[in-house]
């Protein structure tokens, strides 16, 4: 068993407090979540959300803990139904393939509110639409 606090279930789950710190800093938090899996990261994020949004094809209704709106679908058939208000904060961490990965973060650049936060996880991304946006800022 790993000591170290940052780690439950063998996994690494430092992100997870992160974002519970991001979604806290807003008033009225409103939160999506683009690939929630295992839950790991949404236990410990959706909480400090006034309303939670989580997106993955496969079932995670049961890891959810019964906190917000699981969508069963794929991130671009969510972003395109999704008729909520423009989310506080949105974490990508769906398909971890370069195509899905842009969509998905041009999708949440674009729905995001003013101010809001957008996490992408897996990746570094150089060029492409979220380093433009870092530029614009």
């Amino acid at each position: 068993m790993n000591p170290d606090p940052r780690h439950q279930d063998g996994c690494a789950t430092w992100h997870g407090h992160l974002l519970a710190g991001i979604i806290a800093s807003y008033e009225q938090c409103i939160y999506i979540e683009i690939g929630v899996l295992n839950g790991e990261c949404w236990r410990l994020a959706a909480p400090h959300a006034a309303e939670a949004h989580g997106v993955d094809v496969q079932d995670c209704e049961p890891v959810m803990a019964g906190i917000g709106r699981f969508w069963p679908l794929p991130s671009d058939d969510f972003f395109t139904a999704y008729d909520g208000a423009p989310p506080d904060v949105i974490f990508v961490d769906g398909e971890h393939v370069k195509p899905w990965c842009e969509r998905d973060a041009r999708n949440a650049l674009e729905l995001i509110a003013p101010y809001g936060t957008v996490v992408l996880h897996d990746s570094q991304p150089t060029k492409g639409p979220g380093m433009r946006r870092h530029e614009e800022l």
